[in-house]
């Protein structure tokens, strides 16, 4: 969006309505993995990434924060730290890179690499924070539990950055006409 107030009342409407939609999708996480049913896919990065694409990374993490600020009213603090930092990767990032790299060749780039950085970055995350903390609920270590999931994170995280790219991408142009018609 190109002038104006940065935070005028079109981009903070803007803004409410990526988090609502991010939150209400969340809601609606579904097993994609019965072996590791705590791992829920929902399509919340997605409007997450859109308010990012079309308000700029600033707006991108306004939005991470509320929406998985709000996330803590129904989730674990520790799934809400590991999507929160994952979103760094996957929300934030891309659109940063956006506003230096336009054009759908750099996205599609872009989406890819944060995905994979995405990924990498689960894994360390579940590994050394999530999984110690739910120790005292596992038959197993920590350690054991995640040489026994460490694939499902890899999947599912996959999966997850690769539907919500879909999404946003399949929404972003229709929605920059349809808001910013200048």
């Amino acid at each position: 969006m190109k002038g104006g107030n940065f935070f005028s009342a079109k981009r903070i409407a803007v803004a409410a309505v990526a988090v609502a939609l991010a939150y209400v999708v969340s809601l609606l996480g579904f097993p994609v993995f019965p072996a590791v049913s705590f791992l829920k896919l929902d399509f919340s990065f997605a409007f997450m990434l859109l308010g990012s694409y079309l308000l700029g990374p600033v707006y991108g993490e306004i939005i991470l924060l509320a929406v998985e600020g709000l996330c803590l009213i129904k989730s674990s603090w520790t799934g809400v730290l590991s999507n929160f930092v994952m979103g760094q990767f996957f929300v934030v990032l891309p659109s940063l890179i956006y506003v230096f790299r336009k054009g759908i060749k750099n996205v599609l780039i872009t989406l890819v690499c944060c995905s994979v950085l995405a990924v990498a970055v689960s894994l360390p995350m579940n590994r050394f924070i999530s999984y110690p903390l739910y120790e005292a609920f596992l038959s197993m270590s920590a350690a054991e539990f995640f040489a026994q999931t460490f694939g499902f994170i890899i999947l599912f995280n996959l999966i997850k950055c690769a539907a919500n790219s879909l999404i946003a991408l399949l929404l972003y142009k229709r929605l920059r006409l349809l808001l910013f018609k200048d």
